[in-house]
């Protein structure tokens, strides 16, 4: 598959993903390590797969009404019935640690050259670069090679689900700073942002991921991820 046909395919996701799959699929493998070390890979499949699910209503799918993450707690995830569901509950309990650790370290103050309504999604590209060398991309991807039973109960058209697996396996293709720095050769926008400021965005990476204020996050959030693990931020 073509550069310029990826590109143009990721220009026409969702306006905005509260999540980007990259960082939640990387912490999702840090807790299967540690809780369910003895899923089969098709248990581990499709836990990946409940954790990316939340975001599939950026398809404009609707979906029932989504639960506050600062409402799930550990607990709920470790005994949720199924793997997948576990995934899906696990979402909104990383979501959770997320949030609080943005909130504390007001790290958008670091972005304050960045529209407010974008700030999120530009935090989440770099989440993802930083994480991006650090899975295994194939291995990823064979998690969506196929839909699952537990994602066509959901109610979602087994097309829709469909798309979404090659969305998703698109924006493995390539590390995010590449994606930005191609979409500018290009001059396309993407998530809703316009080409001008995904320019700005290819200029001001490396020295954003860089960032004392970024660094602090990511090694707050790493720290605070792997302490809940075994104690839980609501015990």
């Amino acid at each position: 598959m073509t550069i310029l046909y990826r590109l143009f395919f990721l220009t026409l996701l969702p306006i905005w993903l509260q999540a980007t799959p990259v960082t939640y699929v990387y912490f999702a493998e840090k807790w299967m390590d540690h809780h369910h070390s003895e899923y089969s890979s098709e248990e581990k499949s499709a836990f990946v797969l409940g954790v990316v699910f939340p975001d599939i209503r950026y398809l404009n799918i609707r979906m029932p009404k989504e639960p506050d993450p600062m409402s799930i707690s550990y607990d709920q995830v470790v005994s949720a019935e199924t793997p997948f569901e576990k995934g899906r509950l696990f979402h909104y309990y990383f979501s959770r640690i997320r949030n609080e650790i943005i909130a504390s370290y007001d790290v958008y103050n670091e972005l304050s050259s960045v529209p407010t309504e974008q700030r999120d999604l530009l935090l989440m590209l770099l989440e993802d670069h930083t994480y991006y060398e650090e899975i295994d991309k194939e291995k990823v991807k064979r998690h969506f090679s196929k839909v699952i039973e537990a994602e066509e109960y959901t109610g979602v058209p087994h097309h829709t689900l469909r798309t979404w697996h090659r969305i998703v396996c698109q924006y493995y293709g390539m590390s995010p700073f590449s994606i930005v720095y191609r979409l500018r050769q290009f001059g396309f926008g993407m998530f809703g942002a316009t080409k001008e400021t995904v320019a700005e965005w290819s200029r001001e990476f490396p020295a954003l991921l860089e960032s004392d204020t970024f660094q602090t996050y990511i090694a707050t959030l790493e720290e605070r991820f792997t302490h809940s693990l075994i104690n839980p931020i609501d015990r």
